[in-house]
Order: C-alpha cells, then structure tokens, then sequence
C-alpha cells in the first residue's frame, strides 16, 4: 500500500503534494474553527486574526498557494524546454 502512496506521489510531483498538503492543513484549521464557534461557544480570545486555529487555516492556504505557483514554474520551464527541442530539430532538419 505504501508503495503504491509513494509511486503516485512521484508521479504526481511535488508542487500537487505540497498543494494537497496545504488544503489538508487548511481543512484541518477549519473544522478546528467549526468546532470552537459551533461546540464551545463564543470566546474573544476565538475572534483573534491570532487564534492558533486561524493561523492554521492561513499558513495551509498559503502552503497550498506556493505549490501552485511552484507547479506553475515547473510546467512553464518544461514548455519552454520543449520549445527549444523542437527549435533544434527544425533548424537541423533543414537544408
């Protein structure tokens, strides 16, 4: 099983595992949130842009936004790769 977690996370590359990541991290600081308003109750120590619990929600959407900037980089190094390939081959196959 893990063997198979492993191959797709290679495959998939790094910038979607930091993403996923980053909305787990997110969707964890959120449920955390749900249950402090919704279970315990009105706190202002809660209403904080501080709150641990905030803080968590925003560090996992800026995670999530650098794998997304990051996937952007590598898809646009690799297209200008391919660029210049294929500029090489046509140049060398003409007379």
């Amino acid at each position: 099983m893990m063997e198979r977690i492993q191959e797709i996370a290679r495959r998939a590359g790094g910038p979607f595992v930091v993403m996923g990541f980053g909305f787990l991290l997110a969707l964890i600081g959120l449920a955390g949130d749900w249950y402090q308003h919704e279970i315990v109750g009105f706190s202002p120590a809660l209403e904080s842009f501080y709150a641990p619990i905030h803080l968590m929600i925003f560090s996992g959407v800026i995670v999530a936004a650098l794998g997304y900037l990051w996937g952007l980089a590598k898809i646009n190094s690799s297209i200008e790769r391919t660029y210049a390939a294929l500029e090489k081959t046509l140049s060398s196959a003409r007379p």
